[in-house]
């Protein structure tokens, strides 16, 4: 057999049983998310009962719907700005700031 079909078969080899263990590695940690909708993004209030019980409830990640129906909760040049939410608040920017400060992921859903 040619040298080097012969290393190149060793190598295939090689890579073949090493691949489903690189492939179906176990995740170091687990995912706890919470959905949280955009009407629980209009105060600081809300935001910190909501924020309150994803920690009670063990929450290491938060998927936040910011657009929906037309309208979004943060600055945009897309939608506009929901009357619900309280003029010069940034929510997300909130929410981030609090998650952030508990090593809670932050990520934004755009419906």
């Amino acid at each position: 057999m040619i040298p080097w079909l012969r290393r190149f078969c060793a190598l295939l080899c090689l890579l073949l049983v090493l691949s489903p263990a690189v492939a179906y590695a176990e995740p170091t940690e687990e995912a706890r998310a919470l959905w949280v909708v955009r009407t629980d993004m209009y105060s600081k209030a809300n935001i910190d009962f909501m924020f309150n019980l994803a920690k009670a409830m063990g929450a290491n990640v938060l998927i936040v719907q910011v657009t929906a129906g037309g309208e979004t909760v943060v600055r945009s040049e897309l939608y506009p700005r929901s009357p619900h939410v309280v003029q010069g608040f940034d929510p997300l920017a909130y929410v981030i700031e609090l998650a952030h400060a508990e090593g809670i992921e932050v990520h934004a859903w755009i419906n």
